[in-house]
């Protein structure tokens, strides 16, 4: 009797290691390179140099060049995205490291965040996922989308705790 409750205690052990082992996978998802929803052009990608973005997109404006990143803005059309907001860093080749999509309303960022990462898995109203490439970092805030790649030097770089 006491072999078969040793042996019962061992599969329960055994079954709440791979429950965790799940939930933990599901927390650290990867995606593929491509993270962002439908409205941003396909051949965007974070770590994009600028010298390329410039030769992609043509619809967009210089607003802001400071001690740090460079930033773009495109104003669309669509009844869905009203503009999306491209964030590049100073140095070297000028990586693409953040976007940020306004949406005619607030429900429209939070539905599409929930489309591409799933529950929020950090601080209960952020994402942190994983791509091929880089460490991603998503929030809702109003009607925006923000969505962030850690790649070294950039502005949130330093910032991430994960």
């Amino acid at each position: 009797m006491k072999t078969k409750k040793r042996y019962t205690s061992y599969y329960l052990y055994l079954l709440l290691f791979f429950s965790s082992t799940i939930l933990l996978a599901q927390n650290q998802a990867t995606f593929k390179e491509h993270i962002f929803p439908e409205g941003i052009n396909k051949e965007i990608y974070f770590g994009m140099p600028l010298s390329e973005f410039e030769q992609i997109i043509k619809s967009v404006e210089l607003v802001e060049e400071n001690s740090f990143r460079i930033v773009f803005l495109e104003n669309l059309t669509t009844s869905e995205i009203q503009k999306i907001v491209y964030y590049f860093d100073l140095d070297g080749e000028k990586p693409l490291y953040e976007i940020i999509i306004t949406y005619s309303t607030q429900q429209q960022p939070v539905y599409k965040a929930h489309a591409l990462f799933g529950q929020p898995n950090f601080n209960q109203t952020e994402w942190r996922v994983r791509t091929n490439k880089h460490k991603i970092w998503s929030w809702v805030f109003k009607e925006k989308l923000v969505i962030v790649a850690k790649i070294p030097e950039t502005e949130w770089s330093p910032e991430w705790d994960n």
